[in-house]
């Protein structure tokens, strides 16, 4: 969370992460987890990617078609894609839902 208020008041307007694609983006997090955290294991941005869906249906309980929404898959067909949108305001509820997990640190 500290990290994301940082970057919040540095861009302040506009996207908080804005890479053309998703291999700079996935360099970006690596050095990141690397350097700013000294994280050593070998973690992605899919990695978490992956960890946030899983929770969220798997943990949280969310509803498959706003999970999908918030992490921009694509829809499966036209039907969907037209007659299914989620309002903002109902993303936001199905995150309420989301508790972010505690990690506890290794013994050293």
């Amino acid at each position: 969370m500290p990290v994301l208020k940082k970057r919040i008041k540095e861009v302040k307007v506009d996207k908080l992460l804005d890479y053309s694609n998703y291999g700079n983006l996935g360099r970006a997090i690596k050095r990141y987890l690397a350097e700013d955290l000294e994280i050593t294991e070998q973690y992605s941005a899919r990695t978490f990617r992956k960890t946030f869906i899983t929770l969220c249906r798997s943990r949280y309980n969310m509803d498959a078609s706003v999970v999908r929404e918030i992490v921009g898959h694509e829809q499966g067909n036209t039907t969907y894609k037209y007659y299914n949108q989620i309002s903002i305001d109902r993303m936001k509820e199905e995150l309420k839902k989301f508790v972010r997990p505690i990690v506890k640190k290794k013994q050293q």
